[in-house]
């Protein structure tokens, strides 16, 4: 039996960058999955761009620095209003972009039956392969 998800959620908390730098992958999912309603889950930054794209059906735009930043009983307040918005939209597979620690929660508690997804990143600072790459090393 071929996987056919009917209902994506894709979520994309970068900055404006990384929405840019998520296009060709939203274009893949899009294309590999023609016949789906595919819904991006963005931060404000990126919305517009994201709108123009033209690869998403429906937009969800996610204030992540206020969840992240105010007060702890409003955010937490936030967080249970965006999940349960989540879970009544009934998606069947979750792609997370950025494995953030509340993109992996929120796709944790979408219900999607599919599970939970994430792409690993790839790109990482300079510093940081020049790091791993002394680790290796040794």
């Amino acid at each position: 039996m071929a996987f056919d998800p009917r209902n994506i959620l894709v979520i994309d908390f970068g900055q404006l960058g990384d929405v840019v730098m998520s296009l060709p992958a939203l274009r893949a999912i899009r294309e590999r999955f023609a016949r789906a309603r595919i819904t991006v889950a963005v931060g404000k930054p990126g919305k517009e761009l994201l709108s123009l794209s033209g690869y998403a059906n429906e937009i969800l735009e996610v204030d992540r620095v206020s969840l992240r930043d105010g007060s702890t009983l409003v955010s937490i307040g936030r967080i249970v209003k965006l999940v349960s918005e989540v879970r009544k939209l009934k998606f069947d597979f979750v792609i997370d972009l950025h494995s953030y620690y509340e993109t992996n929660i929120l796709g944790f508690l979408s219900g999607a039956p599919n599970g939970f997804t994430h792409v690993a990143r790839i790109v990482r600072s300079t510093s940081s392969r020049t790091s791993n790459r002394n680790r290796l090393k040794k």
